[in-house]
């Protein structure tokens, strides 16, 4: 395993002196995955600290695997480096600070997205303007420990184990779709071939939308053209967009839902001459998606959680859409 420093603390290199300082510096150190000079790696790092009196550290017992963990992973999202991936995560916080208010031993989810405490949104207690990203802009989840500010915490119901809680984040995220224009009564299409489009589809069965089915979009052919009031696409490509295009009514809208790790070029041409209004959708609420977990058979869609030594066998799985959510077990808890 090659060694690599955190974003938060380069790790020593070389050769112990002694068996003490072998012993002290395991202590402060953990394994993560990170992405340093060019490459993914297990490497050794610095454990977090508090740096913030509203800071905790929350001892990670699983992290989920999702698209964006794999674009860093792969050099294909730019990252300032040294970086430790992961963002879907569940927890205990182990450690407080002197302004945050939660007490150790409590069970908690997290909110990626991190506030910069400094902007004018956050100045009224409004959205942040300049939110930074676990696993991308701030150290992240694929190590024992992470740091983030109490804000960010999600507490989690006691009746959701952590392997369940791991996946809040994903659910908050589809719960953004009922953010858009849309209402219970539409007919509507979720368009996707794999673990996340079967999320989608069970979060608006969940919330009450009866009309809506899942829909592969490599089988088009066999929906009628303009028999939908609303489309959510799952992998935003040109071919996705097309479909939702054909099977939307004139006037209706496609929901865009998911986050392309490159510019997208799309025929504006049907979409216009239908008048399909575009809605994009980013989260929904955390507290929501936490108590929302439980209900929607989670743990069905797992895969048997792994450690983190196994960092390149969990990241070839979790390519595949059809398999089960892939997660790293971190401490051992449930």
């Amino acid at each position: 395993m090659a060694a690599a420093p955190s974003a938060d603390a380069a790790a020593s290199h070389g050769a112990r002196d002694s068996k003490d300082s072998q012993d002290s510096r395991d202590s402060h150190e953990m394994l993560a995955v990170v992405r340093a000079d060019g490459r993914t790696s297990l490497s050794r790092v610095r454990r977090p600290t508090l740096a913030a009196p509203d800071d905790v550290i929350v001892r990670v017992a699983f992290a989920g695997v999702c698209r964006t963990d794999l674009r860093v992973a792969d050099g294909g999202a730019a990252v300032s480096e040294p970086r430790i991936l992961g963002h879907e995560l569940a927890g205990v916080v182990e450690e407080a600070g002197p302004r945050a208010s939660v007490a150790r031993g409590a069970r908690v989810s997290i909110d990626p997205y991190v506030a910069c405490r400094a902007c004018a949104g956050c100045a009224r207690e409004a959205p942040c303007e300049a939110p930074a990203m676990l696993g991308l802009d701030l150290d992240g989840a694929f190590g024992s420990h992470v740091r983030v500010p109490a804000a960010s915490l999600v507490p989690l119901p006691d009746d959701v184990p952590l392997d369940v809680g791991a996946f809040v984040e994903p659910v908050a995220a589809t719960l953004a779709i009922l953010r858009a224009s849309i209402a219970r009564a539409d007919r509507g299409v979720v368009l996707g071939r794999g673990r996340i489009a079967r999320l989608a589809y069970d979060v608006l069965r969940a919330k009450g939308f009866e009309r809506v089915a899942l829909h592969d979009p490599e089988r088009d052919a066999s929906l009628p053209a303009s028999s939908f009031d609303f489309a959510v696409e799952t992998a935003l490509d040109a071919a996705t967009v097309a479909c939702a295009a054909r099977l939307v009514r004139p006037r209706g809208r496609i929901v865009l839902k998911s986050r392309a790790g490159a510019p997208l070029a799309i025929d504006f041409g049907p979409l216009l001459r239908k008048e399909i209004a575009l809605e994009p959708v980013w989260y929904g609420d955390f507290r929501e998606a936490a108590a929302l977990v439980g209900r929607l058979e989670v743990r069905a869609r797992l895969a048997a959680p792994r450690p983190l030594a196994a960092f390149a066998e969990v990241f070839a799985a979790a390519r595949d859409e059809r398999a089960g959510k892939q997660l790293f077990a971190l401490s051992g808890e449930r």
